[in-house]
């Protein structure tokens, strides 16, 4: 295949996409086998940015950028055949104002990074209320290097960071937002901080005891009281959804967002608190109300709602308490 440039054609599962960027992802210190600063600076991957015209059959789609790894795709894409350019050129033709949206349509495209940063036992919530506070005052976009600077004027040490939560017991957490191709001498430039968090042993094991209900709690609680009620009714909703439930909740207790809408969005969405049972209910049927037209639960919430549902519903917050 020849050299991709911007603006170039190119075919995937056989849909049209439109090359609009390529760029390098350069090695960052939290990258897991970057050796900290060691290979800063050096390629990791390619990355190309598409963003798809049309499907199989001609019919044109949103033109949202979505952003690969080249080597993950170079077996798939390919230049397209002349009956694929008649398809574009068809479009171009045939619906003229959709394709003039389609080309209009902006295409920046973001990329999130998960940054996890080792801290000391008990100094998680604290380091967060600094960590939030010190990117108040982050300039538009930064490098990392920038950012570890800013934070140290903090009080805040960022030398043992990953992007693996795995790594460290005791762990401050957040995303990094940049986009893509954006970057100085090889540097990625960021555009802003989101989703700080963190992690303490010690807290958690009281979770685990039964002595903090926060965040995981809820949604656990919200589970075993979906199995209840498809155990009880037989309803295939019901079912269905829980079946999602337990996948979802393995990426939330471990911050895999990347693998997971659903954990993300209740991670994003919900506060970080310690959850009485009245609080916790409300938060658990706002949520499933959340997800009721994707997922058809409207029977099931009708009967959750009810007097004798929120009696089971305490019963599996005291057990899990």
């Amino acid at each position: 295949m020849k050299k991709l440039v911007v603006g170039d054609w190119i075919t995937m599962d056989d849909e049209i996409y439109q090359v609009t960027s390529l760029s390098v992802r350069y090695y960052e210190p939290y990258d897991v086998d970057g050796e900290l600063y060691a290979k800063r600076g050096k390629k990791l991957y390619d990355e190309i940015v598409l963003r798809r015209l049309c499907d199989e059959n001609g019919r044109i789609r949103a033109g949202v950028p979505e952003m690969w790894y080249m080597d993950f795709i170079l077996g798939d894409i390919k230049l397209p055949s002349d009956e694929d350019l008649m398809k574009i050129q068809r479009i171009k033709e045939k619906y003229p104002e959709k394709f003039k949206k389609w080309e209009d349509r902006d295409i920046t495209c973001k990329q999130v990074e998960e940054v996890y940063f080792e801290v000391e036992p008990n100094k998680g919530k604290m380091i967060r209320k600094a960590l939030k506070k010190c990117c108040k005052s982050l300039p538009d976009s930064f490098t990392f290097k920038d950012l570890v600077d800013h934070a140290a004027a903090f009080g805040i040490c960022m030398d043992h960071c990953t992007d693996d939560c795995s790594s460290f017991d005791n762990y401050v957490s957040f995303s990094l937002e940049r986009v893509v191709g954006e970057d100085i001498d090889k540097h990625h430039l960021y555009r802003k901080v989101t989703s700080v968090d963190y992690c303490d042993e010690e807290e958690d094991k009281l979770i685990f005891n039964g002595y903090l209900f926060n965040f995981e709690m809820v949604f656990l609680s919200m589970a075993r009281l979906v199995h209840e009620y498809a155990n009880k009714t037989g309803d295939q909703h019901a079912e269905s959804f829980f079946e999602i439930m337990h996948p979802t909740f393995i990426a939330l207790i471990h911050q895999q967002f990347k693998e997971n809408a659903m954990a993300k969005e209740f991670y994003k969405w919900i506060p970080k608190i310690n959850f009485s049972k009245d609080v916790a209910y409300n938060y658990v049927i706002e949520f499933m109300e959340k997800q009721s037209g994707q997922y058809h639960l409207e029977n099931m919430l009708d009967a959750l709602k009810t007097s004798e549902w929120k009696e089971i519903y305490e019963g599996v917050y005291n057990a899990l308490k």
